[in-house]
């Protein structure tokens, strides 16, 4: 997809393993990015690389992090991004 056709991206991490449906593991299950199995340093160099130049917002669907007080959830949520993003 060429870059100039994205609105922007929303980093999360999740386990290898699917548990319950893709939508429950989807909804309820997301990691902090980091955290889980996927390879978000390739795929932000990808978008890099591509032409990415837009915003990226982190979206963690998670039961544990909703949990959260929201000061701690947003502070977890830009630091784990920041260390992805930087």
């Amino acid at each position: 997809m060429p870059p100039g056709r994205i609105v922007g991206v929303e980093l999360d991490d999740a386990e290898t393993d699917v548990v319950g449906t893709l939508f429950e593991d989807t909804v309820r299950r997301r990691r902090l990015c980091g955290e889980g199995s996927f390879d978000l340093p390739a795929i932000v160099a990808a978008l890099r690389t591509a032409g990415w130049t837009g915003p990226w917002g982190v979206e963690i669907l998670s039961d544990a992090h909703r949990a959260l007080p929201v000061r701690t959830a947003a502070d977890v949520a830009y630091r784990t991004a920041a260390a992805v993003l930087t």
